[in-house]
């Protein structure tokens, strides 16, 4: 499975009816989770999340939230370029470029932008507010251990006045600091990622506009997604086990799991045929989690509790 969402992002383009899709709007968020392998090591499986927002008129644009639906995820255990890459496969499942609006909510990290750079690089950029807070935070933070004095709930001021004002008014405050305190490594840090980013701030502007100013969506994905079934009690992973499993909880959790069953054993049967052939040490050979699948002789329409809890529950 894993081997036939490579073969799909590669795919080239086919003409769609762009019209159907003119007037959706989109919003995209991508993070990483952490996942324990055999011998210790924990590496990064990169989430995608995709999902529908409410058009400007159908939801309130002064509300703290916006509810974002209908969503699909793209899991993958890789680098950023080749997630980046892979992440196509589920972008043109639903129709990204041919969307009307579409925004990506995401923490500051510089392969975010790359990424949104490569699939919708005209997408409204919203830094997550979570992370600014976080910033705004240590910034201040810096500040008093260099010995500079506030006043008290300074930062529920800073974090109201950024989400219903935007950056403008922190700027500038920010522009009123002496060389000396700009200079500190952790102000000069935190101060530096903030201003970079003050585009991604527009807060105000986001919510006017209906969009959401938060990732929740990817990080509750990280928790649906891996951590249940990757991240259990005591589990460890050998790292070429990992993407079936992901391809099959992508499968499960977009709720495309008769498609995502009958590509597996497409796949299963095409790897036993070239198997049958060249002998059993081809490199097609299908990977041990699709092997232990087809020998429970399952289809998709057959109930079998143990092999959903097996493969889908923690």
């Amino acid at each position: 499975m894993e081997h036939v969402q490579t073969k799909e992002a590669h795919l080239p383009d086919k003409q769609e009816a762009i019209m159907r899709f003119k007037a959706l709007r989109l919003a995209m968020s991508a993070d990483g989770a952490m996942v324990p392998l055999v011998g210790g090591e924990w590496a990064e499986v990169r989430t995608l999340a995709i999902g529908e927002v409410p058009a400007t008129g159908a939801t309130n644009a002064t509300a703290a939230m916006v509810h974002v639906g209908k969503l699909s995820y793209f899991s993958r255990l890789s680098d950023a370029a080749t997630f980046t890459d892979l992440a196509e496969v589920e972008t043109r499942r639903r129709h990204l470029v041919e969307a009307q609006e579409v925004c990506a909510v995401m923490d500051g990290a510089e392969w975010l932008q790359g990424m949104i750079d490569m699939h919708r690089p005209d997408a409204v950029r919203i830094l997550d507010f979570p992370h600014a807070a976080e910033h705004v935070a240590k910034l201040l933070e810096a500040l008093s251990a260099w010995g500079t004095c506030f006043p008290e709930n300074l930062l529920q001021r800073c974090l109201h006045v950024l989400k219903e004002r935007g950056p403008a008014a922190l700027a500038k405050m920010a522009a009123g600091l002496s060389e000396e305190e700009v200079s500190q490594p952790e102000v000069r840090e935190h101060l530096g990622y903030l201003q970079k980013r003050c585009s991604q701030m527009q807060y105000l502007l986001f919510r006017q506009a209906g969009w959401p100013l938060g990732s929740g969506m990817v990080e509750s994905a990280n928790k649906l997604v891996v951590e249940r079934r990757l991240k259990g009690p005591g589990m460890r992973w050998e790292r070429h086990n990992v993407n079936p499993m992901l391809a099959l909880r992508n499968g499960i959790c977009n709720e495309r799991w008769q498609e995502t069953w009958q590509l597996a054993s497409s796949q299963r049967r095409k790897s036993v045929s070239i198997s049958a052939v060249n002998g059993p040490h081809n490199d097609s050979t299908p990977s041990p989690l699709l092997r232990s699948a087809s020998l429970l002789r399952l289809s998709p329409k057959v109930h079998c509790p143990l092999f959903f809890l097996l493969v889908f529950l923690r």
